[in-house]
């Protein structure tokens, strides 16, 4: 992956967990990541997501993460809060002001949360014996998840115009403290080092789309474009990423096709059929498609996303 590219980038299929290591290992602030899905059933699904690879040796499940309809929010991640036990379901969904110092909107500080306080199986009974990295509270994983903006969207309507008055600065993530002076020293092998990328980053934006009446070249077209629009007025690179499920891939993703245009005012008559194109062909026009090698930690050794052979 091109880290200096603004090019917009459609991710290959990934879990929740594998999602989040992604965005914590590799991107900066002022990133912005978009779930479309219920805050609830998409803290459900990460939750079920990290029990499967826990108790399996970190193996991904393929588990369907729900419905894609809730409300929206935003919230910084603290992975530090909450460590006394878990809490209640509606404890949980409940919103809090910015201010609070508990943060329970937070995917990752919700999954240590939950998780931790449960007594782990022995030892010996555990694959590689270690867990998840998203649930050790790391230094580096505490310091760079709590900069990250999370928003939750309900439908296509609120994406859209969440997108058309987007901007970094209106959240109340902080910014990170300026970094240290660089030493000075010679650049490592290969050049300058490279700077990781802020993103706008959508996930599951097909899925939101899917069943409706925006399922169609039109409507996709227009919140693409109004993503695009979004992130390049605002200097982030645009990408998006749908969740893996029943061990889906690209092309079973990419490969579904969509009517030409939006079905909201269109008396269909029995046997009625209407022209259709895949979504690659939709999408192609402004996305490039990675295959990113999750299963592998996605990481090559120079700390870059591995891309599928």
């Amino acid at each position: 992956m091109d880290t200096h590219s603004s090019d917009p980038l459609f991710l290959s299929p990934a879990l929740p967990s594998e999602l989040l290591q992604f965005i914590i290992w590799y991107c900066e602030y002022p990133t912005t990541l978009v779930v479309c899905s219920d805050r609830t059933e998409f803290l459900s699904s990460l939750t079920r997501d990290l029990v499967h690879q826990q108790q399996h040796g970190n193996q991904p499940s393929h588990k369907p993460s729900g419905s894609a309809t809730a409300q929206q929010d935003t919230a910084g991640l603290h992975p530090s809060e909450d460590r006394d036990g878990p809490r209640p379901a509606q404890q949980v969904a409940q919103r809090e002001s910015p201010a609070s110092t508990s943060q329970p909107n937070n995917p990752l500080a919700h999954a240590q949360s939950t998780l931790l306080p449960y007594p782990q199986p022995p030892p010996e009974s555990r694959p590689g014996n270690t867990l998840h990295p998203l649930l050790v509270p790391s230094l580096n994983q505490t310091a760079v998840a709590r900069h990250i903006r999370t928003v939750f969207i309900p439908t296509v309507t609120h994406l859209r115009a969440f997108l058309s008055v987007f901007s970094p600065r209106t959240g109340s993530v902080p910014p990170p403290p300026p970094p240290p002076k660089p030493p000075t020293t010679a650049p490592r092998r290969g050049g300058a080092e490279q700077q990781p990328p802020s993103l706008l980053l959508v996930y599951n934006f097909l899925s939101l789309h899917r069943h409706t009446s925006e399922w169609s070249v039109q409507g996709l077209s227009s919140t693409a474009t109004g993503l695009i629009d979004a992130a390049w007025r605002e200097g982030l690179r645009p990408m998006m990423c749908e969740q893996r499920i029943d061990g889906a891939g690209s092309d079973d993703i990419l490969g579904e096709r969509v009517s030409v245009l939006s079905a909201g005012g269109i008396v269909k008559r029995e046997g009625w059929a209407g022209k259709t194109v895949e979504v690659r062909r939709v999408l192609g026009r402004w996305f490039r498609f990675e295959e990113l090698d999750w299963g592998r930690g996605w990481k090559t050794e120079d700390g870059q996303p591995a891309r599928r052979e």
